[in-house]
C-alpha cells in the first residue's frame, strides 16, 4: 500500500487547467488550491496527468480559447505545482478493472479513481459525467465546479 496521510488528495487534469488558465474566470479553483497549500496538503495524481494537461492546453489553443504563449506558460507552471506523480503496473491493472466495471468512455479517468481508492483519499474532479457515473460506488469523489463552495 502507498504511504498516505489525512492531508493527501488526488486531483485531475481538468482541475489543474482551470487553476492555471485565465480563461476560466471562476476563483473556486484558486481558493481550493490555496486552502490545500496552507494546510500542507499533499497532492497526488497518476503520472499521466502531464500528458492530459498538455492535451487540454493544446485543445484550448486550437479552439482559440488561449494563445500558444498562454499554453506554454500554463504547462510550465503545472510542472512547478509540487504534485506527486504515481505510476506502477498495479495502478494500470486497477484502472482497467474500474473502466470495465463502470464502462467508462476512457480508461485514463479510471487511473485517478484507482489511485484515490488505493490510497483511501478524496479525489477532486471537474468531470461531471465521470462524477455522476461513479459517485455511488466512490464516495470519496468530489465534484468541483463554479457552483462549489
Amino acid at each position: 500500500m502507498i504511504n498516505q496521510n489525512s492531508f493527501t488528495i488526488c486531483i485531475d487534469s481538468n482541475f489543474i487547467v482551470r487553476l492555471l488558465v485565465g480563461y476560466y474566470e471562476e476563483t473556486i479553483y484558486l481558493e481550493m488550491w490555496n486552502k490545500w497549500c496552507n494546510a500542507n496538503t499533499k497532492i497526488v495524481t497518476p503520472d499521466l496527468i502531464n500528458y492530459e494537461v498538455t492535451n487540454v492546453l493544446w485543445r484550448l489553443n486550437k479552439t482559440n480559447q488561449i494563445n500558444y504563449t498562454q499554453a506554454q506558460i500554463a504547462l510550465t507552471e503545472s510542472f512547478n505545482l509540487g504534485i506527486e506523480l504515481y505510476s506502477n503496473s498495479e495502478l494500470h491493472q486497477d484502472a482497467l478493472a474500474i473502466a470495465e466495471k463502470f464502462q467508462l468512455s476512457a480508461a485514463h479517468d479510471a487511473h485517478y479513481l484507482a489511485l484515490a481508492e488505493k490510497m483511501q483519499i478524496d479525489f477532486y474532479t471537474c468531470d461531471k459525467k465521470l462524477f455522476n457515473s461513479v459517485q455511488q460506488n466512490f464516495p470519496r469523489i468530489k465534484l468541483v465546479n463554479a457552483n462549489s463552495s
